[in-house]
């Protein structure tokens, strides 16, 4: 007999992966991100305000990050630096050197470092999710979330056992939606998960329709390339 293979699923961080909620929340995020823009633009270009006011362009950029698409991050960036720069020339011209080119400076390498840091994190993020769906055969319960404790990845097996499918799983807090419960203090489990990168332990989750289980449980942390934690994937084993 041929092995039983599961249909291919869109990434979770894929446009299609997301519920209608989710794409709401994407367009929510771009259209908060554009009216910064331009409030920033407006208060950079048409006051007399001191310091380096287009350096919250950051922000914006941020905001499009919680998107955790590439375009959106480099749209956001250019749009950012862009009227930073035409302001300035606008203003000050190509042979003025002074206090102002400073501060526009300061402010086209904040933007520029906030962009390329979002980019990696994006970057990271997906690639520990593409790796997690080759784990889509196991008959362990998997998931991927991220440090704030959203989920990100959720293999079939935990569709199967927790009752909630990917699009519905993907973005809630894992804690919340699965009740879970520890054998000790939340703090000393995140202590230890920081400390040695792993943790493993039993603990106990409900299912949507309120099974309790019996888990063993393994954590995994997954740090960027500058060392700081990430995301966490979690293998459970039902062992009630």
């Amino acid at each position: 007999m041929s092995p039983i293979s599961r249909p291919q699923r869109p990434s979770p961080l894929s446009r299609e992966a997301l519920p209608l909620q989710g794409r709401r929340s994407l367009i929510l995020m771009r259209v908060s991100a554009a009216a910064l823009m331009l409030a920033i633009f407006l208060l950079d270009t048409f006051t007399t305000l001191e310091g380096a006011v287009a350096v919250l362009y950051v922000v914006a950029v941020l905001l499009v990050a919680r998107t955790y698409r590439r375009r959106d991050i480099v749209i956001a960036a250019i749009a950012g630096a862009a009227p930073t720069l035409i302001a300035y020339v606008d203003t000050h011209g190509l042979d003025h050197v002074g206090s102002q080119t400073l501060r526009a400076f300061v402010s086209l390498s904040a933007i520029g470092i906030a962009a390329l840091l979002a980019l990696r994190n994006q970057s990271a993020m997906r690639t520990l999710s593409d790796q997690a769906m080759l784990l889509d055969l196991s008959h362990d319960m998997i998931f991927v979330r991220d440090i704030a404790g959203h989920i990100t990845f959720w293999n079939p097996a935990a569709e199967e056992s927790y009752g909630w499918p990917l699009p519905e799983a993907v973005g809630r807090r894992a804690d919340e939606l699965l009740h879970t419960r520890y054998p000790q203090p939340r703090e000393e489990v995140e202590a230890q998960l920081l400390a040695t990168g792993r943790w493993e332990g039993t603990l106990e989750q409900t299912t949507r329709a309120g099974v309790a289980l019996l888990l063993d449980s393994r954590w995994v942390l997954q740090r960027d390339i500058h060392g700081r934690p990430q995301s966490i994937m979690e293998t459970h084993t039902d062992v009630t």
